[in-house]
């Protein structure tokens, strides 16, 4: 197997266009007569042509291009010059999900060649375009640019987003899926696809894509993942600084199946029930299925999965990333197009699976329970019940009456975050709070899980270490540790949420998303310690009780 850095290291490109190609540009050149060059065979308010490419696109192995010259359909199982890897070009069945929501073959611009597909199941927008003519270039980039604040691109990064998150995604850019090892934009089909989140406050939007030829690229690679795949996707976010590497296919099974040897299960939360370790057994004789019933999906903060027979196909984002080091020049042109469509919901339906209303919040326990372990002056607590997990998923109710089992499950860990996140609004910490700077057991990479925090509180009036003078519990916020600082907790908390189905056809869907959750106290944890304690004080008296 090919080292990362080998395969993607032309390939990985980018990181950006530049800023000399801005929004506006693909606007200015792609709105004009915009409704009039697309066609949307699921409108529900514009007559449809209602042609076989619309009805029956799996049946058609030949289309005209607007230019009037004949192309072979991407899934057209003839084809030998393909530039596309099967595992996308003939993935767009209707039975599996897809729908041809939008094409530009009925538009005279020559270059405008364009079909968009979208999977009710997956979530899954997948382009194809098709070159006419060689392009100059090292790498290929599309970028994605929804023209109004929205969520639907909330599932593009690392960590996922809520709806109400107040820093929508508008712009992202996309890799190239081609047998091409650098990636770039070869003659013939070229493809990408995005991953979306259901927002349902979205009604319509304008939805531009671009592509951009890179010619000089300079970008650092990072992390663990080993991967020959052709149908590896980037995703570049707006800031145009860094990336992530979403694994798929059998190198993504491979990858997993390796990884799973590494991994202390018997340390992960969510498995300690069973009787036996995946890591004490041979990982090639471990199929899929084991490894993502063990929390594998928790693991990978980017998670999905589909399950038909006993055939799985993944994706998920690795532990490695993609890191922009220098400048990259680009340029638009060689024979194709930058194209704008209607996504709005009276078009193209409804799109997403899934959403989360509000940012997932973690209660902490305000009560600390005295435990039998003394340093001079200074007795050892505990945080027993944890934390109290807080978050509402939101279903796309066009899958209400086609899907089944649908369950939703969560777990909070523990990770170490790069210096690159700064998203300040999830940074939060709660100042008079506890110090949880324990990790708790190491389980994966940089995961850990998460446990009570045990904690020491100094006493200055703690003579020769009586117990007696010691009580049995007490009101951690405002309280100080051994040194004096009051205690504050930091957020390197990962809270993954899963959401799984089943199909009409009896296919199984798995998605799981991360996000950097909120931090609260329990107030209700609070009022019930108040009410023991001090039933006819003020809070304020509790506090001068136990706040030494």
């Amino acid at each position: 197997m090919k080292p990362l850095t080998t395969i993607f290291c032309t390939l990985l490109f980018f990181c950006s266009c530049n800023n000399e190609i801005e929004t506006t540009d693909i606007q200015k050149e792609s709105n004009i007569n915009r409704e009039y060059q697309i066609t949307y065979p699921l409108s529900k308010t514009e007559s449809r042509s209602n042609s076989e490419l619309d009805t029956s696109w799996e049946t058609v192995q030949e289309i005209t291009l607007p230019s009037g010259e004949p192309a072979y359909t991407p899934w057209n199982p003839e084809i030998s010059s393909k530039t596309v890897p099967n595992e996308f070009s003939m993935d767009i069945k209707k039975e599996d999900g897809w729908n041809l929501i939008a094409h530009s073959m009925n538009n005279q611009e020559k270059g405008l060649n364009y079909l968009f597909f979208y999977n009710i199941y997956r979530g899954t927008l997948k382009v194809f375009y098709y070159l006419e003519e060689n392009f100059n270039q090292t790498t290929g980039l599309w970028h994605v640019h929804i023209d109004k604040p929205q969520n639907l691109l909330a599932f593009t990064g690392l960590y996922a987003k809520a709806i109400n998150a107040s820093d929508k995604i508008q712009d992202i850019y996309c890799s190239n899926i081609t047998i091409n090892p650098s990636k770039a934009f070869t003659k013939g089909w070229n493809c990408f696809e995005v991953d979306l989140a259901y927002d349902p406050n979205f009604e319509d939007a304008t939805l531009y894509i671009e592509p951009c030829g890179i010619i000089e690229s300079n970008i650092e690679i990072s992390g663990n993942y080993n991967s020959s795949s052709e149908g590896s996707i980037i995703t570049i976010g707006a800031d145009k600084q860094s990336g992530v590497l979403k694994g798929t296919g059998k190198d993504a099974e491979k990858y997993l199946s390796d990884e799973s040897s590494k991994v202390a299960w018997e340390n992960f939360p969510s498995t300690r029930t069973l009787s036996s370790s995946i890591s004490e057994r041979d990982s090639k004789s471990v199929d899929i299925g084991s490894i993502i019933k063990l929390g594998a999906n928790f693991l990978q903060k980017v998670f999905s999965s589909e399950k038909k027979g006993e055939e799985y196909k993944l994706k998920f984002a690795t532990q490695g990333s993609v890191t922009l080091k220098g400048d990259i020049t680009t340029i638009v042109g060689g024979g194709f197009s930058p194209i704008a469509i209607s996504i709005d919901k009276d078009k193209v339906g409804n799109l997403g699976v899934w959403g989360v209303e509000e940012q997932p919040t973690i209660q902490f326990n305000t009560l600390g329970r005295k435990k039998e372990v003394f340093t001079s002056g200074s007795p050892t607590f505990m945080t027993y019940g944890g934390t109290t997990p807080i978050y509402h998923i939101v279903i796309n109710p066009d899958l209400s009456n086609k899907i089944t089992n649908l369950k939703r499950d969560y777990e909070t860990l523990i990770g170490t975050f790069s210096d690159s996140y700064t998203d300040k609004e999830n940074q939060n910490s709660i100042s008079g709070g506890m110090n949880y700077s324990a990790q708790g057991e190491h389980i994966y990479n940089d995961i850990y899980a998460r446990i009570a925090p045990v904690f020491k509180v100094h006493f200055k009036n703690l003579n020769n270490n009586d117990t007696r003078e010691v009580p049995p519990a007490i009101y951690l916020y405002g309280s100080k540790d051994g040194s004096g600082t009051p205690f504050g907790i930091k957020n390197n908390f990962i809270f993954g949420i899963n959401v799984t189905f089943t199909a009409p056809d009896g296919r199984e869907f798995m998605s799981t998303r991360s996000f950097r959750p909120l931090l609260e106290w329990r107030t209700d944890n609070l009022q019930q310690i108040y009410k023991q304690t001090a039933p006819n004080g003020h809070p304020d008296n509790f506090f001068l009780m136990y706040n030494y």
